[in-house]
């Protein structure tokens, strides 16, 4: 049949020259672009479509698509190729991809030719046939956006042509010069300028811990003249580079840097906080010398969690731990440090432990005195120098006060009863909340002695 169509068109084009057209064409692009961008690295399923192919008469058959693409795509990759529509006789391999079609004028590719039905089958589809019949050719390929392509780079067009052309059928007089281009640069996918922001963050701490401050950077932002930020908890902040400050646990999350300038892009990245120990520290401080001392970080023991203690003649690893029997040697600051995931806190306090403060009383004793006699002075000595000497008296009707602090002084015995009086003064001393060994002085005072006068006779 071929044949039969190349005489048929011969005698065509002794009487007009003719050109191999293509018929309706349409095509559609997976993403779309959005505001006539593509971001860098975006991949593009462009699938084409055209129906019917018509020759110098009935004469050529359809050879193959050739796609033209602008430097802003960096590969291009075929996913589907076009169906048979009744070319290849038994035998011919039918549609293939080529990089590169070395065909009769020239390099032509990439792009899906027809192998078949004449010819070897070698992977050469410019030594064949085209594809015979009045179809419909549908074919898709993968495009891949380039870094930061310039203005007006990203353009697609495809060409369309026939056996007498691309491939071996020849000798029909036709004209062949130009394959019809069906989507030229000027009405491809728009090349505006294309934008692209890089979002990263970076703590102060390496482990992220809570407290660090956080800065966010925006970066890679070709054409880009403003950064806006936004974040969780209504975070917004504006600059290529912000800081968090003293970042908590609800300052983590995303973060969205929105560049603008030439065009509009936007980049994320996501904050880690990790939660630092709370440490509050507490005692029951200040205590007495061997009442036990407990030390409190306010936190509750868990797994990976390690805290510490230490101070004067003191360590310890335990959250709440408890010195038995402190002495006052044990008085001073204590730090407490909490480790977990990392993070680490620190917090300090100081403890006092008091000493058992005692009292000397001089001349002390016991006093079994008459009324009228004189007790000495009692001087109290108090150790340390700061303790209270607080005093107390049983029988304040012997000449001396109920109670008083520091040396009793002399007084004279008094008895106003018929019998004998005897009071306990009782030394305490006290330092703080801590008590000494109470001393005793025990004063006996007898009643005035009554004369008897003697009867006259």
């Amino acid at each position: 049949m071929k044949k039969y169509l190349l005489s048929l068109f011969v005698v065509c084009c002794v009487v007009l020259v003719a050109k191999a057209q293509p018929g309706p064409t349409t095509y559609t692009l997976n993403p779309q672009p959005v505001n006539g961008q593509y971001s860098t690295g975006t991949v593009v399923t462009l699938c084409y479509t055209m129906t019917g192919f018509g020759g110098c008469g009935t004469a050529e058959w359809f050879e193959g698509f050739d796609l033209n693409l602008g430097p802003g795509w960096t590969s291009i990759s075929p996913v589907t190729a076009p169906a048979d529509c009744g070319g290849a006789a038994p035998g011919g391999q039918g549609w293939i991809w080529m990089v590169t079609n070395n065909t009769a004028v020239g390099p032509v590719g990439p792009g899906y030719f027809y192998e078949g039905p004449t010819g070897p089958i070698d992977g050469n589809a410019s030594n064949d046939w085209g594809d015979a019949g009045n179809c419909t050719w549908s074919f898709c390929v993968n495009l891949t956006v380039a870094n930061s392509p310039a203005a007006g780079s990203l353009s697609v067009s495809v060409s369309a042509a026939s056996d007498g052309y691309w491939g071996n059928w020849g000798g029909n007089g036709c004209d062949y010069a130009t394959p019809i281009t069906v989507l030229p640069p000027s009405t491809s996918i728009s090349g505006v300028p294309l934008c692209s922001v890089t979002a990263s963050n970076v703590s102060t701490n390496a482990n992220n811990c809570a407290g660090a401050t956080v800065t966010l950077n925006a970066s890679n932002a070709t054409g880009a003249t403003n950064y806006a930020w936004t974040g969780p908890n209504g975070f917004t902040a504006t600059g290529q580079s912000v800081t968090i400050p003293s970042a908590q646990v609800s300052n983590a999350g995303a973060y969205t840097v929105t560049a603008t300038g030439a065009a509009t892009c936007s980049g994320s990245t996501t904050v880690i906080v990790n939660p630092a120990p709370q440490l509050n520290v507490t005692s029951n401080g200040p205590v007495c010398v061997c009442n036990p001392l407990t030390l409190s970080s306010g936190l509750t023991a868990t797994p990976g969690l390690l805290v510490a203690w230490t101070g004067p003649a003191f360590a310890a690893i335990n959250p709440n731990p408890t010195i038995a029997c402190p002495q006052v040697t044990n008085s001073g600051t204590y730090t407490c440090t909490a480790l977990q995931a990392g993070c680490q806190t620190q917090q300090t306090i100081v403890v006092l432990v008091s000493p058992t403060p005692s009292a000397v009383v001089s001349p002390g004793g016991s006093y079994s005195v008459c009324a009228g006699a004189t007790i000495p002075t009692q001087t109290i000595t108090g150790t340390p120098a700061n303790a209270n000497l607080n005093w107390t008296n049983t029988q304040p009707g012997i000449g001396i006060a109920a109670t008083g602090t520091g040396t009793i002084p002399s007084f004279t015995a008094v008895n106003n009863t018929p019998a004998s009086i005897t009071s306990v003064i009782t030394v305490t001393p006290t330092l703080g909340t801590c008590t000494g060994t109470p001393s005793t002085i025990n004063i006996t005072v007898g009643p005035s002695p009554t004369i008897i006068e003697p009867e006259s006779y």
